[in-house]
């Protein structure tokens, strides 16, 4: 496995588990792309994908016309 396989997979688990912990409340907004880069140490293109996967699986959703993201279903 590559390691940039590797590294959006840990950062995926990580914020499932702190969905699941209570650490984000659904309807708060939800940290940029650039605070998540910083916050776990990884590339856009890391957080793009992982931003992707928790919207589909319903984690989070983005306004339209907005890049502000939301937790919790629309």
């Amino acid at each position: 496995m590559k390691q940039s396989q590797n590294l959006y997979e840990y950062t995926l688990q990580i914020l499932k588990i702190q969905f699941l912990s209570g650490a984000y409340m659904p309807g708060q907004i939800f940290p940029s792309q650039r605070e998540l880069c910083m916050q776990y140490n990884v590339g856009i293109t890391t957080i793009r994908k992982v931003l992707k996967i928790l919207n589909q699986e319903g984690y989070i959703h983005t306004a339209q016309r907005s890049e502000e993201r939301r937790v919790g279903k629309e």
